[in-house]
């Protein structure tokens, strides 16, 4: 049987000196990856049919990384309109084959945009370290990725962004499990499908830690084993 293949989405970056908008991704997700047992596959953002593009791969889940600003949030510095048709294309096909989705920092932003939730500026939360915990809840979370997450609460973790949203900016269609110390939401899960969002930056751990390594594989683990296809 093969491995899992997993979809994962680029940043853009302008190299001036080059004159050249480039989709690039930190070389360690291929490493976080191939330690989980999985296959990356990356997106490119100016394809003109992301849907075509993805067709011609049987894939198994997606993984919405870092970097960039969302095209909707306005005066952002460092918008790319292109990666967010991209990750629109990828986020409908995941929700019509009920694949597997993990966002990651601007990932999990995406994923609150997509279902209609909003954003809003954050201070402090741009390369620092800091604790998340439980969101205090009588709301009981299914599914292993959740417990995961519930159970390795508080963790310190790694920070890089400058836009965030508490528990009630959190899009209806997402249940906020963990959250920072100043009430920005940390961890969500969807409540119906198999998609998760963290803020925190697993590729940028000087070692990768093991809850992160064991959310990873819960999460595309578990559907790879529905397919049958490891």
């Amino acid at each position: 049987m093969r491995r899992p293949i997993i979809a994962v989405t680029q940043r853009v970056d302008e190299v001036a000196s080059y004159r050249e908008f480039r989709d690039c991704v930190d070389q360690r997700w291929a490493e976080l990856l191939e330690r989980c047992g999985l296959l990356p596959l990356f997106v490119p953002n100016t394809y003109s049919e992301t849907e075509e593009w993805l067709a011609a791969f049987d894939i198994d889940g997606c993984i919405l990384t870092g970097g960039n600003d969302l095209s909707v949030i306005p005066n952002a510095e460092s918008r790319a309109p292109e990666r967010d048709r991209a990750e629109k294309a990828l986020l409908e096909k995941a929700y019509s084959e009920t694949l597997p989705v993990l966002g990651v920092c601007r990932g999990l932003q995406m994923l609150n945009h997509h279902f209609g939730g909003s954003l809003t500026p954050v201070g402090d939360h741009v390369a620092v370290r800091h604790t998340v915990s439980r969101i205090e809840s009588k709301e009981t979370h299914e599914g292993a990725p959740a417990a995961h997450l519930e159970r390795h609460a508080p963790m310190e973790v790694n920070s890089f962004h400058d836009y965030g949203f508490p528990v009630e900016k959190t899009s209806p269609q997402l249940a906020p499990l963990l959250a920072s110390d100043d009430g920005c939401v940390e961890a969500v899960v969807h409540r119906e499908l198999p998609w998760v969002g963290i803020m925190w930056h697993p590729e940028r751990e000087e070692s990768f830690k093991k809850a992160d390594i064991g959310l990873i594989e819960l999460l595309f683990g578990d559907a790879a084993d529905e397919k049958g296809v490891r």
